[in-house]
């Protein structure tokens, strides 16, 4: 999927979320109250403005703000369901290994982490990046943008999870 595609059906999952919660307006011409959009994620309406018309794709630590607020998650949000595609890679640069060999050495490097107690989850969570990365057909760019904004939800929810804690 080329990256303008990307970004036009974020772009229409976007709208159609917020039209779905009422965000409607008749004086933006994506239909959607932009300056709400712009305020939740805590961006211009310029901004807002191009992530609603499929002209912009918000940085990686925007896109879990605007889930949270239309409750879904960042990862539907971005690719919407069904969405995954084999990507065509040079045999050169593809790496095959099955998930549970994988499993296996990530378990081996839990030790590289001493003082994580999760190591379980976090050896999941990993093969889970890995397997959505690699169903995910765009640039090297974008995919390296999509693992970032992976990561930063994470550690945000963990973040979220350790004040509640606290």
């Amino acid at each position: 999927m080329e990256r303008a595609n990307f970004v036009a059906k974020f772009s229409k999952r976007l709208n159609a979320l917020l039209q779905k919660e009422g965000y409607v307006s008749n004086r933006s011409k994506a239909g959607i109250e932009i300056g709400q959009l712009a305020k939740v994620a805590g961006v211009s309406y310029q901004m807002a403005r191009k992530y609603a018309l499929g002209m912009a794709l918000p940085d990686y630590h925007i896109i879990p703000k605007i889930a949270k607020w239309l409750n879904v998650s960042p990862s539907w949000l971005l690719f919407g369901e069904n969405e995954f595609v084999i990507p065509e890679i040079k045999s050169t640069s593809l790496i095959e290994i099955e998930t549970e060999l994988l499993r296996y050495i990530l378990n081996k490097c839990a030790v590289l982490f001493p003082k994580s107690n999760d190591s379980e989850k976090i050896m999941n969570f990993i093969v889970g990046v890995i397997y959505d990365a690699s169903h995910i057909t765009a640039d090297s760019k974008t995919i390296l943008k999509i693992i970032d904004m992976m990561l930063s939800s994470v550690v945000q929810l963990n973040d979220i999870h350790l004040e509640k804690r606290a």
